[in-house]
């Protein structure tokens, strides 16, 4: 899950990036669109890595005890 969380920040990075491109040359509801669309991308991921480092802290703690 750790992999996935890193992939959805790269997509919304990405997204954010497009978005502030397309709104240089143009269409400024698009670069809306793609930097509110890319940072909610981002936000998920980071939640899912958030999540699995937890997951695998508490696993670590009970583990070595």
């Amino acid at each position: 899950m750790r992999v996935a969380g890193k992939i959805f920040e790269a997509f919304g990075i990405a997204a954010v990036m497009i978005g502030l491109i397309q709104g240089i040359y143009g269409d400024m509801w698009g670069e809306l669109y793609l930097f509110l669309g890319g940072i909610a991308v981002f936000l998920i991921g980071r939640r899912i890595e958030r999540r699995t480092n937890i997951q695998t802290n508490v696993k670590n703690e009970l583990h070595h005890s």
